[in-house]
């Protein structure tokens, strides 16, 4: 391999080790890597050491957006293990949680929980319950179920985490609490319990920071988390603060085509859509599904988040049937790869429904209206206040299914 680093070739695995994971907390993400490659080299005869450092590789290489190097990565590193020790050594179970993070980063959730659950049974057998191995195993297991809507179960496996975390005194201890108080701010977020989402990530931002030297790719979720809840309570110029420091950083640190680059002028689209600088909305959001499309394919669920996004706009400037074109567009992405079921296609009825209630096509307002009835009722309760001010607006467009029903829109598009 070829040392780009001027780093003294003689230098021993463990030195260049720490070298690397202190160039990954500077946010040096293809040094860090380079180096990492560089001590696995010389670790080939400690196959302990050896996935450790390959475990290391993989989470860069997925900080970096290559999902299908990190899990090619991580395949060859279970090999390695199944070469060097038996099936119930706890290091699998550390194998098992990284092994879950690319796959829930496809929305292939049940994978993760999967190996999430391989993970607990190795720690229930191998380890004490206040090892760290089963913190992060909580987290995973708690990230899964927020990615499958089970926020129940999302909040009590994160809690336990933290509970563990707190306890924890290794050298990447507020990386560990920071990520599991930023996982539960956004559960707290989905539930609509504001003030506790954002009491859980600006903890989780004050760990991160306290672990990185620098801007980092787990510091930039942190922002975005943040921005995303300020956009839900209307503090839209504090959300776009944090998308501007968003955006910078990730210019620094990935440049203008990467997908995370995207992700900060979706959040700048939407806070100016809100601030009702429509023609700044449009510009980002443009801007997000140019780089999305060429960073992650068309049927990518991020490219649809800014669909729905831009729909908003359209809708905003009276431009029914652009926005009509956009919710549609983000309908056919999720439905490629989610259920009706799942939280993002079910943001994508809502849009639906305020569309079509605003041109008076009760029909289809009342068709996606209850899709979204039966969805709050099985996420929330028939008590919780999202699910009764739906319920309300059924009851109004059962009332008006008569009133100006037309045949512009065809109910089977979308229901």
């Amino acid at each position: 391999m070829k040392n780009t680093l001027n780093q003294p070739t003689n230098l021993d695995a463990k030195t260049i080790f720490e070298s690397a994971k202190s160039l990954y907390k500077q946010g040096k993400l293809k040094e860090a890597l380079e180096s990492f490659q560089q001590a696995s080299t010389k670790f080939s005869d400690r196959p302990s050491d050896l996935i450790e450092v390959n475990l290391r590789i993989s989470d860069t290489l997925m900080d970096m957006g290559q999902v299908d190097a990190c899990i090619n990565n991580l395949n060859h590193t279970l090999k390695i293990f199944q070469d060097n020790f038996k099936s119930d050594h706890p290091l699998l179970a550390r194998i098992y949680n990284f092994l879950s993070r690319p796959h829930r980063s496809r929305n292939q959730n049940e994978k993760a929980k999967q190996f999430g659950l391989k993970a607990l049974e190795i720690c229930q057998k191998k380890l004490k319950e206040n090892d760290i191995e089963f913190g992060r195993t909580y987290h995973n297991l708690g990230s899964c179920a927020y990615c499958m809507d089970q926020l129940g179960e999302a909040e009590k496996w994160l809690k336990k985490a933290i509970e563990i975390k707190k306890n924890y005194t290794g050298e990447d201890c507020n990386f560990e609490l920071g990520i599991s108080y930023q996982r539960l701010g956004t559960v707290f977020e989905r539930y609509g319990e504001y003030d506790l989402a954002l009491q859980n990530l600006e903890k989780g931002l004050e760990s991160l920071q306290k672990y990185y030297q620098c801007s980092h790719p787990d510091i930039n979720a942190a922002y975005y988390a943040l921005g995303n809840l300020l956009l839900r309570t209307s503090d839209y110029e504090k959300a776009l603060k944090y998308y501007e420091i968003l955006l910078k950083s990730c210019l620094e640190l990935h440049g203008e085509k990467h997908y995370r680059t995207a992700n900060a002028y979706h959040g700048l689209g939407e806070a100016f859509l809100y601030l009702d600088f429509l023609e700044d909305a449009n510009e980002n959001l443009l801007k997000a599904i140019e780089l999305y499309q060429k960073t992650l394919g068309e049927y990518d669920s991020n490219l649809a988040t800014v669909y729905i996004s831009l729909g908003q706009t359209y809708y905003s400037q009276n431009k029914y049937v652009e926005a009509l074109t956009q919710f549609m567009k983000a309908l056919r992405i999720y439905r490629h790869s989610l259920s009706d079921q799942d939280s993002m296609t079910q943001n994508t009825f809502d849009n639906l429904e305020c569309l079509m209630s605003k041109l008076k096509v009760y029909e289809l307002a009342f068709s996606a209206n209850r899709k979204i009835v039966l969805f709050k009722k099985k996420i929330y309760g028939d008590k919780h206040p999202f699910f009764q001010a739906k319920l309300r607006d059924s009851v109004y467009f059962e009332s008006n299914l008569d009133v100006n029903s037309t045949n512009l829109f065809h109910a089977n598009q979308f229901v």
